[in-house]
């Protein structure tokens, strides 16, 4: 099966040769690497260039004439990618040597797989490993996947690392465009469209960065946590549910393509299930601070909190903050 690797760089000039090494020093070669470049300020085409004309890998460079973001840059990095298999890849991630050759032997293995993952290390900024594992610590068990377990993580929008995962190129093609951050719109369809399958073992190297280090990734203080607490309480309602609004928007637009598609799973239940409870969130917007408590004490009594939003914690959480809230200007809310 031919691979490819899709990467896109913007501004990583301090990783992306290191990160080249890695993908040169693999056990079995990929066919192509396609690179697009989001308009590097600094050195990183140089980079790319010099290794290009140093190295015999098959690198494809493409350099975008305006800044395209995230989500796209990655869409078009993927479409011009030609292989059987696709690997998605951030510019700075470290690869082990056996991650192409694992994954075509998963892909082969399986012929329905259109979606397969890996774990990984995680390192701090100079790839030191710092943790063994960045999906066993998580409550979801990715390695003990059963039929449609997959999917419905998805409802409890629990989505796997891009570069933790590879597809197959037809069905990358034929959910385009992507509405969404690839790694989440891929996720979304991969149970509509095949087999998932999980590679338990460490393929790559997951790194860091002090400013950007993931809540799950380290322990708080007890004053920082308070700190953040208070910060939470001065945000508007939609600065603090953003995120659920931003779930909302995502479920309505994977619901439309699946209709567009003629897809269809009784599991896209989960989903609608889901959507009534970021409904509710977004109708207590306007109320007073008593109808909200009512409204979300209902939900947490349905059980609802437990499946989308967490404890009863978070619940009280969301009671002070909603008690807070409804003293600001309507104007502010």
């Amino acid at each position: 099966m031919k691979t490819s690797i899709a990467i896109c760089t913007y501004n990583g000039e301090k990783y992306i040769e290191e990160e080249l090494d890695s993908i040169a020093a693999q056990t079995v070669k990929p066919d192509e690497i396609v690179i697009c470049d989001d308009g590097s300020k600094d050195n990183t085409v140089s980079i790319i260039r010099k290794y290009i004309s140093s190295h015999d890998l098959n690198i494809t460079l493409y350099q975008n004439e305006i800044n395209l973001g995230y989500a796209k840059n990655f869409e078009k990095c993927i479409s011009l990618c030609s292989g059987d298999i696709v690997f998605m890849c951030d510019q700075d991630d470290i690869w082990m040597p056996t991650k192409v050759e694992k994954f075509i032997e998963a892909f082969e293995a399986n012929p329905n797989a259109v979606y397969v993952f890996s774990d990984a290390y995680v390192t701090d900024e100079n790839g030191k490993i710092t943790y063994n594992s960045l999906l066993k610590p998580q409550k979801i068990k990715w390695f003990e996947l059963k039929e449609n377990d997959f999917f419905e993580y998805f409802s409890k929008k629990c989505f796997l690392n891009g570069f933790l995962i590879a597809v197959k190129r037809d069905y990358a093609n034929e959910i385009m465009p992507f509405k969404f951050a690839h790694d989440e719109w891929l996720a979304m369809f991969a149970p509509l469209y095949g087999e998932i399958v999980a590679i338990n073992e460490c393929l790559a190297k997951y790194r860091r960065h002090a400013a950007a280090t993931s809540n799950s990734m380290k322990q708080f203080s007890k004053r920082s946590v308070i700190r953040a607490f208070f910060s939470k309480l001065k945000l508007s309602y939609e600065e603090y549910f953003d995120w659920y609004s931003y779930q909302l928007r995502a479920y309505s637009e994977f619901l439309s393509f699946c209709k567009e598609k003629n897809l269809s799973t009784e599991k896209l239940s989960l989903i609608v299930d889901h959507m009534n409870f970021l409904k509710c969130l977004d109708k207590v917007k306007y109320k007073n601070f008593i109808q909200r408590w009512g409204m979300l004490l209902k939900e947490y009594n349905k059980g609802e909190y437990k499946k989308y939003r967490g404890n009863k914690n978070m619940l009280i959480f969301d009671m002070i903050f909603m008690f807070f809230n409804s003293f600001r200007k309507k104007k502010n809310r």
